[in-house]
């Protein structure tokens, strides 16, 4: 028996913005592409994490002191790793330098004066009351007495609309597991890793949702127990029932699932049960207990009329 879904900020906030996608990526399972920008945020992301221990002090101060991490040979040579196995090219790899000291300058990165500091990337799974789960993680989370502060990187080319920050799902999802866990409200950082301060902005890098009040972050725990039951029963239906709003740009230019393409699709050889679904260029070999069926995706229904 499947197991069910968990629910996750990322999956509601797909569900909201467009039913089609939500179901070719988590139902159909149709391979999404990953742009090489969103690639160099994860490899910060990376580097970010190898910083922050306080067992890693010492390489802080200096990558800080020095303003990059190459001063720092493993950095450099973990950099490289990365670069490999996500084939990035070097033009934009010259960016995780700036995003980096961005975070260690602008950001208090070692939270001093916090009475508790978490590992980074840290990871949490709640239960619900109807026996839902959802799983999250967070960048950087500290406390400074009775107060909570998340920050969470973001390396997009564009900053929130106002609306996005204050109806953000990743805010709700932290601020509730804070709130249900540890009994304190949270204040969540979005440090945009592209977009630096200047003089006429000097918090042009920082895009912040207030802590939400218990009383509001008692009805979200309702509605993700609502969400929880619709995305364990979503149908073809369902895909066909909120696409996203016209957007040419997104849905021409950047949405996987826009144009009819060929995947390849890994399933066991006993049971046929799927591996995975992936683009040709990004697709690994079977394994002996595997077989490979080359398929064809017709596209967004919304667009290419089948």
């Amino acid at each position: 028996m499947k197991q069910p879904r968990r629910l996750s900020a990322s999956r509601l906030t797909l569900l909201a913005d467009c039913s089609w996608r939500f179901y070719a990526k988590e139902y159909l399972l149709w391979p999404e592409k990953v742009w090489p920008r969103t690639k160099v945020g994860s490899i910060a992301h990376g580097i970010l994490e190898v910083l922050y221990p306080e067992k890693h002090r010492r390489i802080h101060d200096l990558v800080k002191e020095s303003g990059t991490i190459h001063v720092h040979p493993p950095l450099t040579r973990l950099l490289r790793a990365w670069q490999f196995k996500t084939k990035v090219v070097d033009e934009l790899i010259a960016d995780i330098d700036p995003m980096v000291m961005l975070v260690l300058t602008q950001t208090n990165f070692l939270d001093e004066g916090a009475t508790r500091r978490f590992e980074p990337e840290h990871e949490f799974t709640m239960t619900l009351k109807n026996g839902g789960k959802i799983k999250g993680f967070i960048d950087r989370l500290a406390f400074y007495g009775n107060q909570a502060i998340v920050w969470d990187y973001k390396s997009q080319k564009d900053r929130f609309e106002r609306e996005e920050v204050e109806n953000s799902f990743q805010s709700l999802v932290y601020q509730w597991y804070i709130w249900k866990t540890y009994g304190l409200l949270a204040e969540v950082r979005y440090v945009l890793l592209r977009h630096p301060p200047t003089k006429k902005d000097p918090a042009r890098h920082i895009q912040i949702t207030m802590p939400a009040t218990p009383a509001q972050l008692e009805g979200f725990e309702a509605y993700l127990e609502h969400m929880w039951v619709v995305i364990n029963q979503f149908s073809m239906q369902d895909a066909y029932a909120n696409f996203k709003e016209d957007d040419p740009g997104f849905c021409e230019r950047v949405c996987t699932y826009y144009r009819p393409k060929n995947y390849v699709s890994i399933k066991k050889r006993e049971t046929g049960e799927l591996v995975g679904n992936y683009l040709p260029e990004f697709a690994p070999e079977a394994k002996e207990d595997e077989y490979v069926e080359r398929l064809r995706f017709a596209g967004c229904p919304k667009y290419n009329r089948v």
